[in-house]
């Protein structure tokens, strides 16, 4: 059963409120979905329909989003009165698709040179474990009288989309054309980004989304998806319930040996094994800039690990022919205003529980997506809508943490024998040889590596 529950941090005006829908399996009956209140039919020439975070995975346990029929539920209502005689958009802004959690077949499960033939074959270990999302796109697509365009930006998770092999791909499966809008997406005075672009750990440069290296074409990853890959996708298959669960800093803390592991690992790849690389053999996705610096400072000083946003303002400042902007990214709805101006933060469609270490009734969190009515190319009105999901059959989440703990703890032993093996003596470190010019300080290499002599 779903039902449609509002939340008092979002007024009346602006919560999309629906009736009761029924979800048993294999039978979906719908209602009719509710129109704005107050807002003359006649004035709305168009509505966009935004939804991001969705992270479909290659299936099994560590795919955060394993129901793709409940969101075919909620875009077909779209088909239905009062949408059906007016034109529709939809936006699938960033993080569709999990290419990052989708391990490479391989010696390496999660290689950081990303080409595109390796993401074609992440593509379809994808399309294989939700083969429905892109049959609903289709029919969203065709089933209608009305103009229906469907929209895809990209986001961290699912950067792969640039490659233009991965887009044809895309279209084949839907077997109609979409749009591939790259970082963002505008209609008439609306915006539409996923929002990593203002998240330092994550920004990218658009016009330069692949590197050429040795001869191949590599997707131009940021610092913070190397990061990713390179300590904490190998602990994936360990860490995926922790993941789930919000807040991150409470999960963490409540399992102390996960917080211990990863800090341990980041400790080790930022003081040692990133510059081992940046500095022993060239590679353009390895660079060093203040902003990351100052990014691996705060997470090292304050335990932080969600995800960031330098200002929701500073959007609607850089865009002042902007009347409404969506973002996603944080997996944390919210709407501010400015004026007459709006600024739509859509949730996350994958599934995600807020934690409750007392009982372990962790409570499965709602969905919220954008609703933006348009006339003329002007934004008119426009809401967040929330629903709730179809409790699954499985949250992947451990009733208790004793055995993940013992796993965990089993998994530091490793990394703490691996480090004492590794450590050098006190003869490769030129204590030994005073004739032997020292190392440079840390603080030397990392001026060097920035450009700077002093």
């Amino acid at each position: 059963m779903l039902a449609i529950r509002p939340r008092t941090r979002f007024s009346a005006s602006w919560a999309g409120r629906r009736p009761m829908l029924r979800y048993p399996r294999g039978t979906v009956t719908r209602s009719r979905h509710p129109w704005p209140r107050l807002l003359p039919r006649e004035r709305v020439d168009h509505v966009l329909v935004v939804v991001s975070d969705i992270e479909m995975g290659a299936g099994g346990p560590t795919d955060d989003y394993p129901d793709t029929a409940f969101l075919e539920l909620i875009l077909s209502e779209y088909q239905l009165p009062p949408f059906d005689e007016i034109a529709v958009t939809f936006v699938f802004n960033g993080d569709t698709f999990d290419f990052l959690k989708t391990p490479c077949e391989g010696d390496v499960a999660y290689p950081t040179h990303i080409t595109a033939a390796l993401s074609l074959a992440k593509l379809e270990r994808i399309a294989a474990a939700h083969p429905s999302f892109f049959q609903t796109v289709r029919r969203l697509l065709t089933a209608s009288t009305a103009s229906r365009s469907v929209v895809f930006t990209a986001g961290n998770h699912d950067q792969e989309l640039f490659f233009e092999a991965v887009q044809d791909r895309i279209r084949e499966l839907i077997g109609a054309d979409v749009v591939f809008a790259g970082i963002t997406w505008r209609s008439g005075d609306v915006l539409v980004e996923h929002g990593s672009q203002f998240d330092p750990t994550f920004a990218i440069d658009p016009d330069r989304p692949f590197v050429d290296h040795r001869g191949e074409v590599y997707l131009n990853l940021p610092w913070g998806t190397l990061a990713l890959l390179e300590v904490v996708m190998p602990y994936l298959y360990l860490l995926y319930p922790l993941d789930r669960l919000r807040p991150h800093r409470d999960a963490l803390a409540a399992v102390p040996e996960a917080q211990e592991l990863l800090l341990s690992g980041f400790r080790r790849y930022w003081t040692r094994d990133y510059w081992a690389r940046f500095f022993q053999q060239p590679d353009p996705l390895r660079r060093v800039s203040w902003a990351m610096l100052a990014q691996v400072g705060y997470r090292f000083g304050t335990g932080d690990p969600d995800p960031h946003s330098r200002g929701d303002q500073e959007v609607l400042s850089r865009n002042p022919d902007v009347q409404t902007i969506c973002l996603g990214h944080l997996h944390q709805p919210a709407l501010e205003s400015i004026d007459d101006r709006r600024i739509l933060r859509t949730g996350c469609f994958r599934n995600e529980y807020r934690a409750d270490f007392v009982h372990g009734r962790h409570r499965l969190l709602p969905k919220v997506y954008a609703e933006i009515f348009m006339s003329e190319e002007k934004t008119v009105r426009n809401r967040l809508v929330e629903v709730d999901g179809p409790a699954p059959s499985s949250t992947g989440i451990p009733e208790d943490f004793g055995s993940l703990s013992l796993e965990l703890r089993r998994e530091l032993e490793l990394v703490r024998a691996s480090a004492e093996r590794e450590a050098p003596s006190a003869h490769e470190q030129g204590f030994t040889e005073p004739s032997v010019e020292p190392r440079p300080s840390f603080i030397r290499t990392l001026w060097h590596a920035l450009g700077d002599d002093r």
